[in-house]
């Protein structure tokens, strides 16, 4: 297992004997990653999937700000984010687009894991930036323990796209 502050690909933390779940690892998303990407997201509640193109781009052109989940050789868990602020290479902000984790790994802490090692990939990032709803609880918890474990303040400010969106008005919540 290696240093969460450390970039490069990680295992989890170990499972007990009675668990007979393989350890995750976790690594940067490639372009090959992004058809399994893909069906993660069409599968996660409160989100809306990108075309595969978007997820070969992300992986390809952002990959420093991603992170995939492997285990038993599937991606169970996904992170997308693209750099906001500064280089690509060395972005000052990532916006974190959408994380997923498969419904039969939750609980386990892997979007905690993701986000650790997007943070450890990105030492000069001072800044993450995401858009939760209020009806999805557990990722606005995650991001919450995140910033605790940062020691970062979190700052809500509402994002109402309904007047940009008008055909999406009452399908998505605000966030």
């Amino acid at each position: 297992s290696r240093d969460p502050l450390r970039p490069g690909s990680r295992t989890g933390p170990p499972m007990s004997p009675a668990d007979q779940t393989p350890s995750p690892t976790v690594r940067q998303m490639s372009p090959g990653d992004a058809f399994a990407v893909r069906q993660l997201f069409q599968s996660t509640p409160f989100l809306v999937p990108n075309s595969l193109f978007a997820y070969h781009l992300f992986a390809g052109r952002y990959a420093s700000c991603t992170a995939a989940v492997i285990v038993d050789g599937q991606v169970v868990a996904a992170l997308v984010g693209l750099p906001v602020e500064g280089p690509v290479h060395a972005p000052a902000r990532i916006y974190v687009w959408q994380i997923a984790v498969d419904e039969n790994h939750r609980r386990r802490g892997l979007g905690s894991l993701m986000l650790d090692f997007v943070r450890a990939g990105n030492p000069r990032t001072s800044f993450f930036e995401t858009t939760v709803s209020s009806s999805n609880p557990a990722s606005r918890g995650m991001f919450e323990r995140f910033a605790a474990r940062c020691s970062a303040p979190i700052r809500q400010i509402p994002f109402d796209h309904s007047a940009d969106f008008p055909a999406e008005a009452g399908v998505h919540d605000r966030e």
